[in-house]
């Protein structure tokens, strides 16, 4: 099997030989050789200014105070596991000692020792974190990732130690303690490399700044490669007997008109009876929004062998089902009907409890990410769809047309339409109620439910007009569906934890619950979705792998340095601009945030990860940008944190208002580009955005009453964040000034 081409950077061969090789050196948990012993950036420099510190707190305090800072200090020069977490706590708290003698203050020898004691205790038992590159999310067990957020001191702490207990207990076991890369391996596709074909269980393996510890979970590369074969077989009828008989228009409303009208072709009702009968319905069990747990548990022993079992399958077994047709329907009583509602209900509130946040995650990481992916950009490219031909324009110096700019943009308003469609409410993802062998009405299904199909065919439509061009022969197959609904389920898992945002268990359950009923509504089959969203965890590794996967051919260009920060109003253009930066020109100096295309690029090479962004061209940013990127993104969670902590009733009202606001804020944005809402069909490079669609209709009055009560919202947060921090600061000068006069 061979893997897509994607051009690099510049010739490889200047590379030196270690990283042009097919394998790496691996890192190992082992100590490092004498004489190389490892600091965190800075440390030296901090080492420095402790020791200056030291010098002066040396000039006037008591031996015993002396004696603790000289250890500190000394032990941080010693000792390869105390550079920066040891450092910058000891220099701060010899700083806070030094100004409070300053002001004329006795401090007792205790308010020294002791926080530096329990700084030292801290770093001595926190391990460094795996060597290499630097490791965005460690996801160690299944549905447990140990995240670093740069806002939350307490996931660092937590990912560290995760960290080292699973270090000691593989070294207790006596297995290896090496961290594999991907490279290390030829996964099946390259069988005459001399490398193994796939990790064993229990081995740790890092790809694109994520490390797993393979297990069953993860799906052998060489399978996701046989998915590439699987597409979707009903819509692929459905749209080849449309083109046939030149139907136009709305896709969607074409079949279900089909259905019922005695005249129309025979291939035409046909293929509409097939494609109604797999997704006007409810998804398998396992399949929707209740998982495989429920079922079981609910069922017992006698349902095993036909919802437990598949979700734990081998990934041939689970191959082989897919390839066969989709399963029928089952009844569901009442209590089945109110569990899933609830479900999917909580899993929608999660969306809207964290909405910008999710919103700026699936621009910047899910779309400029996923999309970047030669796989997929080939075929967007091809079709003139969302990845728009960016050589052509080149030579005038400008990364695309203003019309290809606009187009693009669109795109990616239309599909955060759809998302919000699928997210608005239970009903919405409710399939036709009215429906029988031939007819269906689509005015009794949900509004999420009609966009997640017009997606589905939209889809088939790409797949049919890349077979005539000969484009590729594996568009949109199965592998990538499930990506793609990776990119909107897990994406924003990995993206919150970045901005320092964890969700709880169950509010990541019910999210990615939401998108596996959505993911068979779009074309996903039962099959694939019981094994690779069997929960959240399973959800993860299949996406790691995924990346893994897809990005492959630009392993070697992740070793490069860093593109060099933009400077003003620069844009990239010729062999300078990679896959995911079209994207973010198209979305930049937009209303309402107004960013430039330097603060996307910035933002999303930071939710991406270092090594992905350098291999797609990603621009590293400077220290002013990164200081106000962090600023941003602290304002950006600073609401749903809030919540978190203050009154209830607070946080849902906050939730309802931003439900309102994005949808209001994605039509209006259609609206300025003098677009409708979309249905969903491909179009020319020169065919109009309001050619179809639904007219969009704002209602001013009541726009302004919610960005009243918004506002109201935030004034209330910062009156409380204002009173709490004066009070506390009151206090705390209280004890203080208390405890340094005794």
């Amino acid at each position: 099997m061979t893997l897509g081409k994607t051009p690099l950077p510049a010739d490889l061969s200047s590379l030196p030989p270690d990283h042009t090789s097919n394998t790496r050196r691996r890192n190992t948990m082992a100590p490092p050789a004498a004489g190389r012993t490892p600091q965190a950036p800075g440390a030296p420099l901090l080492v420095a200014c402790t020791a200056a510190l030291a010098g002066a707190y040396w000039l006037g305090t008591s031996p015993l105070q002396l004696r603790t800072a000289g250890v500190l200090v000394a032990a941080s020069r010693v000792l390869p596991l105390l550079t920066r977490p040891v450092l910058a706590p000891t220099s701060a708290v010899l700083l806070l000692h030094a100004g409070i003698k300053a002001l004329g203050y006795a401090v007792p020898p205790l308010a020294v020792v002791l926080p530096a004691c329990l700084f030292f205790l801290v770093a001595r038992l926190d391990l460094p974190q795996p060597p290499g590159r630097t490791v965005t999310t460690l996801i160690l067990t299944p549905g447990a990732p140990f995240t670093v957020g740069p806002f939350s001191w307490l996931a660092g702490l937590r990912a560290h130690f995760g960290w080292q207990r699973h270090v000691l207990q593989r070294t207790k076991l006596g297995k290896t303690a090496e961290i594999f890369e991907d490279t290390d391996f030829h996964w099946g596709l390259d069988k005459e490399s001399g490398r193994r074909k796939q990790p064993e269980n229990g081995e740790l393996v890092r790809s694109w700044d994520r490390i797993v510890v393979w297990d069953d979970d993860c799906p052998p590369l060489d399978v996701l490669e046989e998915w590439r074969s699987m597409a979707d077989e009903p819509a692929d009828a459905a749209v080849r007997a449309l083109s046939a008989h030149a139907v136009k228009g709305d896709a969607l409303s074409a079949l279900a008109n089909a259905l019922q009208d005695p005249e129309a072709p025979g291939e035409l009702r046909s293929a509409a009876q097939a494609l109604f009968a797999s997704c006007a319905r409810r998804p398998p069990p396992g399949a929707g929004a209740l998982s495989l747990d429920y079922y079981a548990k609910r069922k017992g022993a006698a349902a095993a062998s036909k919802t437990e079992a598949p979700g734990y399958e081998s990934w041939d077994t689970v191959t082989k089902l897919a390839r066969e047709d989709m399963e029928a329907e089952e009844a569901a009583d009442e209590e089945e009907l109110r569990e899933e509602a609830r479900i999917i209900d909580e899993g929608q509130k999660v969306y809207y409890r964290y909405g910008p946040p999710i919103l700026v995650s699936l621009l910047h990481m899910g779309l400029s990410g996923g999309f970047a992916s030669a796989r997929i950009s080939a075929v967007l490219t091809a079709t003139d769809y969302l990845m728009p031909r960016v050589a052509a324009n080149a030579a005038s110096g400008r990364m695309m047309t203003e019309a290809a700019a606009n187009r693009t943009f669109v795109r990616l308003l239309e599909t955060n339409v759809w998302n919000l469609d699928v997210m608005d409410r239970p009903a919405n993802l409710r399939p036709p109620s009215e429906r029988s062998q031939d007819s269906v009405s689509l005015d009794s299904a949900g509004a999420g439910w009609v966009s997640s199909a017009r997606v589905r065919l939209l889809h088939a439509n790409v797949r049919l007009q890349c077979a005539r061009r000969g484009t590729s022969s594996d568009a949109i197959n199965q592998e990538d569906l499930v990506a793609t609904l990776c990119a909107f389920a897990i994406v924003p898992l990995w993206s919150l934890s970045r901005m320092g945002i964890e969700l709880s268990e169950q509010e990541r359950q019910d999210y990615v619950a939401v998108w596996r009923h959505v993911g068979f509504y779009m074309g996903c089959h039962p099959a694939l979705l019981r094994r690779t969203f069997r929960d959240a965890g399973t959800a993860e590794r299949f996406f790691w792998s995924v990346a893994c996967h897809h990005f492959m051919d630009v392993t070697p260009a992740r070793l490069w340095d860093a593109p060099p920060p933009l400077r003003g109003d620069e844009v990239p253009v010729g062999a300078k601009t990679g896959p995911a930066l079209p994207l973010l020109y198209a979305m930049s100096n937009r209303p309402p945030s107004g960013m430039s295309f330097a603060a996307n690029c910035a933002l999303a090479r930071f939710l991406i990860g270092p090594s992905l962004s350098t291999a797609l061209h990603l621009p590293s940013y400077t220290a002013w940008r990164a200081v106000r990127l962090r600023i941003a993104l602290f304002v950006l969670i600073l609401p749903p944190l809030f919540a978190r902590a203050y009154r209830q009733a607070w946080g849902d009202e906050l939730r309802v208002n931003c439900q309102i606001v994005l949808r209001r804020l994605v039509l209006w944005s259609l609206k300025q580009q003098g677009s409708r809402k979309a249905t969903f069909r491909t179009k020319t490079t020169d065919e109009a955005h309001n050619a179809d669609g639904e007219e969009i209709e704002l209602d001013p009055a009541e726009g302004q009453r919610m960005v009243k009560a918004y506002r109201s919202l935030l004034r209330e947060m910062g009156l409380v964040l204002a009173c709490g921090g004066a009070a506390g600061g009151w206090l705390a000068w209280r004890v203080l000034s208390a405890a340094l006069r005794q």
